[in-house]
């Protein structure tokens, strides 16, 4: 039997939990904020499933639903329910130093005002079960769906309802290619859950393709509510602007062309090419949904074809809250460096952080700034030089500057950038201000080229068959110098096939140049040709059109132009055949201009014959008389 104490105990949590429900606005009850689904490949057509969940730890905990992750089938429209385990549940709310994490006891309801991160994993075998059946019916694309009753009540600039987050693997395209298994692109930085109002914001989520390096496309999508089903958005934000933001001069939607590099930046703005958002909040009152998605590019078996081998996505609830006037720490450098493959590089980060201004805030610490970054690049190392102050315009300021150094290996260069992405914390009290960027180093790679020379006497054909190029566009230059290489070409040409005459026979210097646009990593090669005026080969085409015969008809004499063939037809005749086949008139070839007395010539056709040393005729033409 109970006692009155515990009877009181009982009824009080039962109290609490009716108040929890019935304020779910307030407390946010309702207490999924997010999510994002990743894979991994593991052998055979083997993958885990990796899904984390976002928990606002002033609502009620996670119960068993939210650890069953379906898997549908969008050819067949079938889907099947599974249940995956629970890795870990870390509390990931950003605090000061000297802030305890609110979210204490993990997953207990009303802790405090904070995020967890509920990590789930689940094995899955397309070669058995209810996946090999799908793919057998037909099966290409499988979305991977997480989904609870029902979004955070505290969420007010989109409609409400079934919270719905998937990812998609094309499991029919990775198929296609080279490789024929797929490792998903993964969110390396925590997701933001908290903005400062009227403070400019920088937010990265990390998305990168570590293990296999695919091509990767960022975009910001809809909120969904189910499948196919699209949230309504409220007080004029959509997809592409899901948050209100700071415009000097508004539209009547309240919008501007975005600018991320004015201070405070206007308008809402998202970089496709690395995924940083980049805006400043203004309305202190709200909470949206931010859903990014990243979206993964390979080129098929062939190598000619890019086909796209699905999307992972990040659906976060950022809650708008007051900061003071605590500024965030800011970088200054550009998004992109390039290489080329076996070169070193040092890419040098410089972070500022301006003082607090605002008095009210009377704290024991001084201001901070730590440099962290998300280690995507295996082989690169990192360090952070010693905190500075400096005064500039009558303002205290924070700096601190990181060094990335990279030695590259041949076989680095890929058509993909590499990505890397930082995050700076200050350490303002109760909550930190965190800001992170993206950014890539571009590896090229060294181009090859087969090269091919077919010489005949003093005429040279050269081409080229180019391999290892990123791209069709590319830039290539033959130069032929005479034997001491040293000395003003004699030829230049930026065609892949060419054919140059020499003047006369000796040794000579070919030069290939083929690199990547813009002239970025040049692959040289260099040639020695001897050029001798010995006959190998002629090749008939050219023989029929350096050689002329005219006037045709001829009335007392024909011309016959040998043209700068009759520098390759040393002992060869020139044969006359009238029509009935009798040889009418040999000449030996010893110039280039021949000319052949046709008066006494019956009229009709004759053929004029090249006849070699072996009496093999190489070329004929014909030749009428009048």
């Amino acid at each position: 039997m109970l006692t009155h104490l515990q009877h009181f105990k009982s009824l009080l949590q039962i109290f609490s939990l009716l108040f929890l429900i019935s304020h779910s606005n307030s407390l946010n009850a309702s207490h999924v904020m997010g999510s994002d689904i990743t894979w991994e490949h593991l052998n055979a057509n083997k993958y885990k499933v990796k899904y984390k969940a976002y928990r606002d730890c002033r609502g009620l905990p996670f119960s068993v639903p939210i650890q069953q992750l379906s898997i549908r089938c969008v050819e067949t429209g079938k889907s099947q329910n599974f249940t995956s385990t629970k890795t870990n549940i870390l509390d990931i709310t950003p605090v000061c130093n000297t802030t305890p994490f609110p979210c204490s006891p993990a997953n207990t309801s009303a802790t405090g005002d904070g995020v967890e991160q509920h990590s789930f994993e689940l094995m899955i075998n397309f070669d058995s079960g209810w996946l090999s059946q799908m793919v057998l019916e037909g099966g290409c694309m499988f979305e991977f769906i997480t989904s609870e009753c029902c979004v955070n009540g505290a969420v007010n600039t989109v409609s409400g309802g079934m919270f719905y987050s998937k990812s998609l693997m094309n499991y029919c395209n990775i198929r296609k290619t080279a490789t024929r298994i797929d490792n998903s692109p993964v969110f390396t930085t925590t997701p933001i859950a908290y903005a400062c109002c009227n403070t400019p914001m920088y937010v990265n989520n990390g998305g990168a393709d570590i293990i296999d390096g695919d091509s990767l496309a960022y975009s910001l999508v809809s909120v969904q509510r189910g499948n196919g089903i699209t949230a309504n958005y409220n007080k004029k934000l959509s997809p592409e602007w899901p948050m209100s933001a700071y415009c000097s001069s508004p539209d009547s939607m309240g919008r501007c062309t975005p600018n991320p590099t004015s201070f405070p930046p206007e308008g809402f703005n998202f970089d496709k090419r690395t995924g940083d958002i980049v805006w400043t909040p203004i309305d202190c009152d709200e909470t949206g949904v931010i859903v990014i998605q990243v979206e993964q590019w390979r080129k098929d078996i062939s190598g000619n074809n890019w086909i796209s081998l699905g999307y992972t996505r990040r659906e976060m609830q950022v809650r708008i809250v007051s900061c003071g006037n605590n500024n965030p720490p800011r970088i200054k450098n550009k998004y992109l460096d390039t290489i080329c493959e076996g070169d070193k590089i040092c890419v040098e980060i410089e972070a500022e952080d301006e003082a607090y201004s605002d008095s009210s805030f009377t704290q024991n610490w001084v201001d901070s700034l730590e440099i962290l970054w998300t280690n995507t690049l295996a082989k690169a190392s990192f360090e952070v030089d010693s905190l500075k102050f400096i005064q500039k315009n009558g303002k205290s300021f924070a700096i601190r500057t990181a060094r990335i150094c990279w030695q590259t290996e041949i076989g680095d260069g890929r058509e993909a950038p590499y990505p890397y992405f930082l995050v700076l914390r200050d350490n303002a009290c109760p909550r930190n201000l965190i800001t992170s960027y993206g950014h890539q180093i571009k590896v090229n790679k060294y181009p090859s080229a087969v090269r091919k020379y077919s010489q005949n006497g003093l005429f040279l054909e050269f081409e080229s068959n180019i391999t290892n190029l990123d791209s069709i566009l590319y830039n290539q230059n033959w130069v032929i110098r005479d034997s001491l290489n040293s000395n003003p070409p004699i030829y230049q040409s930026a065609h892949g096939k060419d054919t140059f005459r020499f003047a006369k026979e000796g040794t000579y210097i070919v030069t290939y140049t083929i690199s990547n646009p813009p002239n970025l990593c040049p692959t040289e090669y260099t040639d020695t040709i001897i050029v001798k005026q010995t006959l190998v080969s002629i090749d008939n085409k050219v023989l029929n059109e350096s050689v002329k015969v005219y006037p045709n008809p001829a009335n007392e004499q024909a011309n016959i132009d040998l043209g700068e063939m009759f520098r390759l037809l040393n002992n060869h005749k020139l044969q006359i055949v009238n029509a009935i086949g009798q040889d009418v008139q040999t000449i030996a070839i010893q110039k280039q201009h021949l000319f052949i007395d046709t008066k006494n010539y019956p009229k009709g056709q004759y053929l004029i014959n090249i006849i070699d040393s072996q009496n093999k005729v190489l070329l004929t033409k014909k030749l009428m008389v009048q």
